[in-house]
């Protein structure tokens, strides 16, 4: 805060006032203990005096003098550790990891003395130690450090210093084989992925990495048509358990897409290539669900719809895939997506209505029947019949129940709406996903509605508005931003909604 405001009163940027607080370090040696807390700051993370003082070469009687009080206020801060004589302990932290960022770049530009720094940090850690042991795993495990090389070869040699350090690590093999694959060395990549994957057998995460090195080999037209496709059919198995594991991890699906693409780059046929594009964009748009609309399936998403064109040439693409496989329910609910993106919703609830004939319990074609129908504006008991059918075959789904919630209270059944919040109540999940807003209450067009009320009631943390002339109730935690409302008190607020039923948002005094 207070570099961003003394950028706001002077005429320096962030960068320039960070490095000329480094320049006006007066010690030579405290530039250099900056730099090592930097090196590792970048993650957030901190280091143990006694390493930095073993790196260095200094006294203990050195740490005020040479190193705490000529880098002290904006660059660097220190704090004990330990709650008893036989833990307690001393570590140095950058002030924020953007200003670590900014040093490190600045005192090591280059490849040679950022593996200088590193390394003789990697040296004097010792993992018998929590600390140095959580810090090594978290350099393992993170590649912010080893992507500042710019050279792959002393990528390789951090990894090789680490496994020295904590031989047999899965993570280490797994980060190699990732470097390797980045090197387009397949079968080195192959190699260390297996090692990781023989640490842990049922890792996720190493059966990923082994499956997108297998499927760089494969794409090697040297190697016999065998072999290419036992490689081929190893990391399919790969992806498909890594799935199963975990439905949530974008990677899983970034490799299904990788073997569907390496099967469109030998096809020749025109037909079996559309297909196969169609196959890829339809576990996709179940992906970008499935893993909560991750950024990684979004980009790959994007790319495909890029590649079939316009939303028109799309359609007319996936209606031939739809007429070739009349029972393939991803391409169905394919051509359930872009009819209403093209506003066909009647022809689009045609659809999900054969869908629905095809297989009777796919929650995802009872949660579309409910969301056209919502959209076409059905009766409430047909919308709410598909979103119970939704829910019975899809037990545990916090966001499901909560639309339907959410659907009761804005069509006024505020009972009902109420016994659908209680009946996820007791569920046992974290307090981030209990908070989580997963519907706001919006007007036909899209926009936020935006209620009239009072503050009906304050009781310590919590308090209840009413909405005029509306008049239901909702919710609210009382904040920074609420602690001063009053019983009584015209406000004007949004709703949304989570588990907790409807919350009211954004309140604001009405004067």
């Amino acid at each position: 805060m207070l570099v961003a405001l003394r950028e706001l009163t002077t005429a320096s940027t962030f960068d320039d006032i960070v490095r000329n607080e480094f320049d006006k370090i007066p010690s030579a040696i405290a530039k250099e203990a900056y730099l090592h807390v930097s090196a590792v700051g970048q993650l957030d993370l901190s280091l143990r005096y006694e390493t930095l003082l073993r790196v260095l070469n200094l006294r203990y009687n050195q740490l005020g003098i040479d190193l705490l009080t000529p880098t002290e206020g904006i660059l660097i801060s220190g704090e004990e550790t330990g709650a008893s004589r036989h833990n307690i302990g001393y570590r140095l932290r950058a002030r924020h990891p953007i200003i670590a960022s900014i040093i490190f770049a600045m005192a090591a530009p280059d490849d040679a003395r950022k593996f200088a720094v590193l390394n003789a940090l990697l040296t004097n850690l010792d993992p018998g130690f929590p600390e140095d042991l959580r810090l090594l795993n978290e350099i393992t495990r993170r590649r912010e450090l080893v992507n500042t090389f710019s050279q792959y070869a002393l990528r390789r040699a951090l990894y090789d210093r680490i496994a020295a350090i904590l031989p047999g690590s899965g993570h280490v093999y797994q980060h190699r084989s990732i470097i390797e694959r980045e090197m387009k060395d397949a079968d080195e990549a192959v190699r260390f992925a297996r090692m990781a994957l023989k640490v842990d057998s049922s890792n996720p995460s190493f059966q990923n990495t082994l499956g997108l090195a297998l499927e760089l080999a494969a794409r090697d037209d040297q190697r016999d048509s065998l072999k290419r496709q036992a490689m081929l059919s190893e990391a399919s198995r790969l992806f498909e358990d890594s799935i199963e594991h975990n439905r949530a991890d974008a990677y899983g699906y970034i490799g299904r897409l990788h073997i569907i693409r390496h099967k469109i780059g030998r096809t020749r046929d025109p037909e079996e290539r559309e297909e196969l594009l169609v196959s890829s964009l339809s576990m996709l748009e179940e992906a970008f669900e499935a893993t909560n609309e991750s950024p990684i399936i979004a980009g790959e998403l994007a790319k495909l719809k890029e590649q079939l064109g316009s939303l028109n040439d799309a359609i007319t693409i996936v209606k031939r895939a739809s007429k070739k496989s009349p029972t393939d329910m991803r391409i169905k609910h394919l051509l359930i997506r872009f009819s209403a993106d093209q506003g066909q919703t009647e022809e689009a609830l045609k659809v999900a209505v054969e869908a629905a004939k095809l297989d009777p319990t796919s929650w995802r074609v009872q949660r579309t029947l409910a969301r056209l129908r919502k959209t076409l504006d059905g009766s409430l008991q047909s919308v709410r019949g598909h979103y119970d059918a939704a829910i019975r075959h899809n037990k545990g789904d916090i966001a499901l129940v909560v639309e339907l919630g959410a659907y009761l209270f804005v069509k006024g059944a505020y009972d009902d709406a109420k016994k659908v919040f209680d009946s996820i109540r007791n569920v046992t999940i974290s307090g981030q996903e209990r908070s989580k807003f997963r519907e706001l209450w919006r007007q036909p067009d899209g926009r936020i509605m935006v209620f009239d009320g009072k503050i009906k009631r304050i009781a310590g943390a919590t308090g209840t508005v009413v909405a005029i002339p509306q008049n239901f109730d909702a919710f609210f935690w009382r904040s920074t931003g609420t602690s001063l409302l009053r019983e009584g008190q015209n406000i004007r607020f949004t709703v949304g909604f989570n588990s907790q039923g409807a919350i009211a948002r954004d309140i604001r005094p009405i004067r």
